[in-house]
C-alpha cells in the first residue's frame, strides 16, 4: 500500500468514527486556573464541601486537574462530601448550529486505590440536574476494601458495572431525546474498557438540562485522608448530529456486564 493510499485510509476511518459537524459548545482543561484551592465562582463553577477540599492541582505530564479529596476527621456527619455544579449548560445548547440534535459530554477521570478502613467507601459521580430537580447521575465510581468499580445506572434498573483499575480513563456521554416518545436516551461509553450502559425514561427531556453535577463522598469516614482520591480533567461538551455507531449496540455490550 502507498503511503497516498494509507493516508486516504486513515482518512476515511476517521470520518466514520467521528460525526463531521461536531460542534464544541465547552471545554476545561483547568490549566488557566491556579494552584490551590478551587472556590465557587472560578470558570462559572459553584463549590460546595463539607468535611473536605476541591482544589486545582499540577498533575505531572498532564498539566492542571481538578481534584477532590483532603478528607478531615472527624467530620460533622458520617459523609465527607463535595458538591460542584457548572451551571448555563441549556444556553449552551441552545446555540447549537441546525441538525446537531444529540449533545455528547467527554472528560477523563481517575481514582486512586482504597487506602481506607473496612466499611469505609470512596465515591464519586457525574451526571445532569433536570428541571424536577432529581439528577440523571450516568457515571460512578466506587472504591472500597473488597472491589474498585465503575457503574452507570441503566433502565430498566440494573447497574452494570466493570473492574476499574485506577489508571486515566477516558469517559463519553451522549444524550437523545425522543420528541416522539418523550423518552431521553443517556448512554455512558468507556472506550478503554468496552463498556457501555444505557439510561432511558420516558416523560423527561433531558436536553433541558441545565446544571452539569459532580459529587464525591467517603461514606462512614473513620480517618483523616490527605491528599487527591478523585480528579478530573479535560471536560468537552459538544452538538453532533448522530451518536457513533460503535455506541448503540447496547445489549450486546452491557450484557457482559450483568
Amino acid at each position: 500500500m502507498t503511503d497516498t493510499m494509507q493516508k486516504l485510509l486513515t482518512l476515511l476511518v476517521f470520518l466514520t468514527v467521528v460525526p463531521v459537524n461536531a460542534q464544541v459548545l465547552w471545554s476545561e482543561n483547568f490549566d488557566g486556573y491556579n494552584t490551590g484551592t478551587f472556590t465557587t465562582g472560578q470558570g462559572g463553577w459553584d463549590i460546595r464541601t463539607d468535611g473536605s477540599d476541591v482544589r486545582i492541582i499540577a498533575e505531572p505530564g498532564r498539566g492542571n486537574v481538578f481534584a477532590w479529596g483532603w478528607n478531615q476527621f472527624p467530620v460533622p456527619t458520617i459523609y465527607s462530601l463535595a458538591e460542584c455544579e457548572k451551571k448555563g449548560i441549556a444556553a449552551l445548547w441552545n446555540t447549537r448550529t441546525m441538525g446537531n440534535n444529540v449533545l455528547k459530554l467527554e472528560f477523563e477521570f481517575y481514582s486512586k486505590d482504597f487506602t481506607g478502613s473496612p466499611g469505609e467507601e470512596f465515591r464519586s459521580g457525574l451526571g445532569f440536574s433536570i428541571l424536577n430537580g432529581s439528577i440523571v447521575s450516568s457515571f460512578s465510581c466506587m472504591i472500597n476494601a473488597n472491589e474498585s468499580y465503575i457503574t452507570a445506572t441503566t433502565y430498566p434498573k440494573l447497574y452494570y458495572k466493570t473492574a476499574y483499575n485506577h489508571t486515566w480513563i477516558k469517559v463519553e456521554m451522549y444524550i437523545e431525546y425522543n420528541a416522539s416518545t418523550n423518552t431521553s436516551s443517556v448512554y455512558t461509553y468507556v472506550p478503554s474498557l468496552n463498556y457501555l450502559a444505557v439510561y432511558e425514561r420516558s416523560g423527561f427531556n433531558f436536553l433541558s438540562s441545565d446544571v452539569l453535577k459532580i459529587g464525591a463522598n467517603v461514606q462512614h469516614c473513620k480517618q483523616a485522608f490527605i491528599g487527591a482520591l478523585m480528579k478530573y480533567d479535560n471536560f468537552k461538551l459538544s452538538a453532533i448530529p448522530t451518536r457513533p455507531a460503535h455506541v448503540g449496540v447496547n445489549e450486546q455490550l452491557t450484557a457482559k456486564f450483568t
